[in-house]
C-alpha cells in the first residue's frame, strides 16, 4: 500500500512537472511571435489612444463624447506604463501584451482543469499562434482588452458555478462583475456577454441553483455601475454620457450608419456578408471547423461542460451578426475582424479537445452523414477558394491558412470512409502537417508586414529620431495633416524648441530667418487618407521635383530639403 502511493504520488509529479513544462513551451512560442512582431505604431486608432494617456499623464486629458476618449481600460494602463518606461512603440504596446498574455496562461490553467494537460496544450497554442491574437497584442487598442476581461467574467463564471461554496461565492461574484467594467471601460461591445449571463442565470433560477453567487453577482454588478455612471454624471451632467459618444462617434458617421442605404444593403448584411466575412477571416473559420466535432458531439450526447463554451461563442457571433451599434434604431455592428477577438479563447478550447482526441483517440468523427456531408462541403468551397487565389500576393497567407483548413477537414472526413484510400495510411501525420503550417503562417504575417512595425512605420521612426531631435537650427517640416499629429509620437510627445511641424496647406506667410526647409512624404499614408476622407495630394508629393535635396528614403517614405517655401506652393 504505501508502495502503491508512492508509485501514485511520482505519477502525480510527473503529470504536474509535465504540465508546467507544456506551458512554458507555449508561452515561449507566444513570447517568440510576439518579439518577432515587433510592436507596430500604425497613426491610426492607436494615435488617438496615445494622446489621450499621454495627456492623462501630463494632467492635460479633457473628457469628450469621441469614444477613444472613454476608453478608460486602454487609455490609462497605457498612461501608467509611459509614466514607467516613457513614450515609444514598447511602452505603448505593453498593456496589450500583459492582457494576451494573461488570455495564454488562463486559457492554458483552465482547459487543464477542465479537460487534462493534453487538451490544455493544444488549446494555449492554438491561440498562441493565431496571428490575430498576435496582430492585436502588437498594436494599441481596446480589442484585446476586452477579449481578456470577457473571458476572465466566463471563467470566473464557470468555476462559481462548478466549484460553488458560500466562502467562494462572494468573492467570485465580485471578481467576474470587476472583470466586466474593465471591458467595458475598455469598449462598449463588452455588453456582448450580458444575453449570455442572463441564460445561465435563468437556467439557475429555473434549477434554484447557486442562488447566493447570483446575489452577488448581480449587487456587486450594481455597486459598479452605479460608481461608473455617477462618475460620469458628476463631470458631465449626464450618467448616459457613454453611450452619447457612440451616437455621435459611430451612428452618425457615412460609412458605418445603414440608415440611408438601401435596404438591400442591410438585407446583405444580416444574410450573406458575415459568412463571407468568416471566409476572408480564417484565423477564426479555422479554429469554427475544428470545433465541429466536439460541439456537434456535445449537442448529441448532452455534454454541459463543452456546451457552456460553445453558447458562449455562438451567444457573442448572434451578436455581432445581428446586434446593433445604437439604441435609437438598428444599425448592425461593423464588421471588422477585430470584433470578433471575444471568441478566440473559447473556440480554441473546443478546438483543443479535438486535437487532443485525434492525437490520443484517434478521429472523432464518428461517421455521421451529416457532419461529414458539412466537413465536405467547407473544404470543396476552401480548396476552390484557395485555387482561385493561390499567386496573388494580397491573399498569399490566406492562402496557406486555407490549405491548412483544407487539410483538417480532408483528415476529419477521412476515417472511416476512405480506409482504402493510401492518404489514409498518413492520417496521423496530417494534424502535425496543419500545425507547422499554422506555425509558418504565423511567421509569415511577419515577414510580410502583416503583423508589427511595417516597413514605412520604421522608416518614419528612422527619419524622426536622426533629423528632427535636437536640431541646431530653426527647422521647419512640411507634411500631410495626418503626420502632423503622428509624428510627435516618435518624439516622445515632447516638444523640439527649434522644430515645426507644419501641414502644407498651412504655410506660414513667415517662418523664422534661417529656417532649414524640409518636406516629409509619406506616400502610403498619404494615398490610404486620400483614399477614405479624400485628404488631396499636392503634385509634388505625387512626384518630388528632380532638383530637391534627398535626405533620407526607405519604403514609402523620404525626407527633402528645400531651399524656398515658395516651391511648396
Amino acid at each position: 500500500m504505501v508502495e502503491q502511493m508512492r508509485n501514485n504520488s511520482a505519477e502525480s509529479t510527473n503529470i504536474s512537472g509535465f504540465a508546467i513544462a507544456a506551458l512554458m513551451f507555449v508561452m515561449a512560442v507566444h513570447l517568440f511571435f510576439l518579439w518577432q512582431a515587433q510592436p507596430g505604431f500604425q497613426a491610426s486608432d492607436d494615435l488617438a489612444y496615445a494622446y489621450a494617456a499621454n495627456n492623462i499623464l501630463h494632467n492635460k486629458f479633457q473628457l469628450a463624447p469621441g469614444h477613444f476618449l472613454n476608453r478608460f481600460g486602454v487609455t490609462v494602463p497605457t498612461a501608467l506604463s509611459y509614466s514607467l518606461f516613457g513614450v515609444n512603440n514598447y511602452s505603448t504596446v505593453l498593456w496589450p501584451i500583459v492582457c494576451s498574455l494573461i488570455m495564454v496562461v488562463t486559457l492554458y490553467f483552465t482547459t487543464l482543469r477542465i479537460f487534462g494537460v493534453a487538451s490544455a496544450f493544444f488549446a494555449a497554442f492554438l491561440l498562441a499562434i493565431n496571428p490575430a491574437q498576435i496582430k492585436f497584442a502588437v498594436h494599441l487598442g481596446p480589442d484585446i482588452v476586452v477579449s481578456m476581461a470577457l473571458f476572465l467574467v466566463v471563467v470566473t463564471l464557470y468555476f462559481a458555478r462548478s466549484d460553488f461554496s458560500e466562502r467562494s461565492s462572494a468573492l467570485l461574484g465580485t471578481l467576474l462583475s470587476l472583470f466586466f467594467y474593465l471591458a467595458v471601460l475598455a469598449k462598449l461591445t463588452a455588453v456582448w456577454v450580458l444575453p449570455f449571463l442572463f441564460l445561465v442565470f435563468i437556467r439557475d433560477m429555473f434549477n434554484r441553483q447557486h442562488l447566493e453567487l447570483w446575489v452577488w453577482i448581480c449587487s456587486s454588478a450594481v455597486l459598479f455601475g452605479v460608481v461608473f455612471f455617477g462618475l460620469y454624471y458628476i463631470y458631465t451632467g449626464d450618467p448616459l454620457y457613454r453611450l452619447t459618444g457612440i451616437e455621435q462617434g459611430v451612428n452618425l458617421v457615412a460609412r458605418y450608419s445603414y440608415q440611408h442605404k438601401p435596404a438591400i444593403e442591410l438585407i446583405k448584411r444580416l444574410t450573406v456578408e458575415p459568412v463571407a466575412f468568416l471566409f476572408k477571416w480564417p484565423e477564426v473559420l479555422i479554429l469554427m471547423v475544428l470545433a465541429v466535432p466536439v460541439t456537434f458531439s456535445s449537442v448529441v450526447a448532452q455534454q454541459k461542460i463543452v456546451r457552456y463554451w460553445l453558447v458562449f461563442v455562438l451567444v457573442v457571433f448572434a451578436m455581432f451578426w445581428f446586434g446593433s451599434t445604437s439604441l435609437s434604431h438598428y444599425n448592425p455592428i461593423t464588421m471588422l475582424p477585430r470584433m470578433l477577438l471575444p471568441i478566440l479563447p473559447a473556440l480554441s478550447i473546443l478546438a483543443g479537445v479535438v486535437l487532443a482526441k485525434v492525437f490520443i483517440t484517434g478521429p472523432v468523427v464518428d461517421g455521421r452523414r451529416v457532419v461529414k456531408l458539412l466537413l465536405a462541403f467547407f473544404m470543396v468551397i476552401l480548396l476552390a477558394i484557395t485555387v482561385g487565389e493561390f499567386g496573388r500576393k494580397a491573399t498569399f497567407q490566406q492562402d496557406i491558412l486555407f490549405t491548412t483548413f483544407s487539410l483538417w477537414l480532408f483528415y476529419l472526413i477521412s476515417h472511416p470512409v476512405l480506409k482504402n484510400h493510401f492518404i489514409y495510411k498518413f492520417r496521423d501525420g496530417l494534424p502535425a502537417l496543419a500545425m507547422v503550417c499554422a506555425c509558418f503562417v504565423a511567421a509569415l504575417f511577419h515577414v510580410n508586414g502583416g503583423l508589427g512595425e511595417t516597413n514605412n512605420q520604421r522608416s518614419e521612426r528612422f527619419i524622426v529620431e536622426n533629423f528632427f531631435i535636437d536640431q541646431k537650427k530653426p527647422t521647419a517640416v512640411f507634411m500631410d495633416k495626418r503626420s502632423v499629429v503622428s509624428i510627435p509620437f516618435f518624439l516622445g510627445f515632447k516638444e523640439q524648441p527649434k522644430l515645426r511641424l507644419i501641414h502644407w496647406e498651412e504655410i506660414p506667410e513667415n517662418l523664422e530667418e534661417g529656417s532649414r526647409i524640409l518636406v516629409l512624404i509619406n506616400s502610403n499614408r498619404i494615398t490610404a487618407m486620400n483614399a477614405l476622407y479624400s485628404f488631396p495630394i499636392p503634385d509634388f508629393a505625387k512626384k518630388p521635383p528632380s532638383d530637391w535635396n534627398l535626405l533620407w528614403s526607405g519604403g514609402r517614405v523620404a525626407l527633402y530639403e528645400v531651399d524656398d517655401v515658395r516651391e511648396l506652393m
